[in-house]
């Protein structure tokens, strides 16, 4: 439908724009609108490399992008809210180019917040591994880290409790570990230690039932 060529000087200072919009004055201000009837727009920096935006009758955004022809990932915003990052190699990088110190590195927040105190038990946010159980790809969690609020938050409390989950048979998550606000780590099962166990200034209590305990 259109075709816009823009050459720009070489001298290396210069900058080319090929359209700019300025949109202002009314009650709703859209920059751009496009209408087409196979809800795509794209973005192409040659015949290989490019991004194109979908949005389905769903209201989910794809968009995808491609290098040499070749897919390298796609980002879906489900219209529910659920956002999913499907890159082709399987990875996520998450950088922090600035130099390294007791501070930096690369982060990710897991936030809530629904405009009140977190409550007492109230879960913070979960990280879960989760695979195909079979080949129509029906997804399963293995494993899970969750994290919990230990009491009511205010300013001056923000107890929390981390809870590791393990799977056992078919979606029989168990609790496994449990890392308490209060220092305290608490295993559902037996424990090995295959190297050395150090203690200082700590307690023992077992309970004894027709058995010796010897140290």
């Amino acid at each position: 439908g259109m075709d816009i060529d823009v050459v720009g000087a070489t001298s290396g200072t210069s900058t080319a724009t090929g359209i700019e919009l300025n949109v202002s004055g009314a009650d709703a201000n859209i920059g751009m609108q496009i209408l087409c009837e196979g809800e795509q727009l794209r973005l192409s920096h040659n015949a290989a490399d490019y991004a194109t935006f979908t949005v389905a009758d769903t209201g989910d955004l794809t968009i995808e992008t491609v290098g040499d022809g070749t897919t390298d990932s796609d980002l879906i915003l489900k219209a529910d809210g659920i956002l999913s990052l499907e890159p082709a190699l399987g990875s996520v990088n998450i950088y922090n180019n600035t130099a390294s110190s007791t501070t930096t590195g690369g982060k990710m927040n897991l936030i809530s917040n629904d405009g009140a105190a977190l409550g007492d038990d109230h879960q913070l946010g979960k990280i879960s591994f989760q695979a195909a159980e079979d080949g129509s790809g029906t997804i399963k969690q293995g494993a899970s880290i969750r994290a919990f609020a230990d009491a009511a938050w205010s300013g001056t409390v923000n107890d929390t409790r981390l809870e590791f989950y393990t799977m056992d048979g078919d979606n029989g998550s168990e609790l496994s570990l449990t890392l308490d606000s209060n220092l305290l780590a608490t295993f559902a099962g037996a424990v090995t230690v295959t190297g050395a166990l150090t203690g200082t200034s700590a307690t023992f209590d077992q309970a004894i039932n027709k058995k010796a305990l010897h140290f």
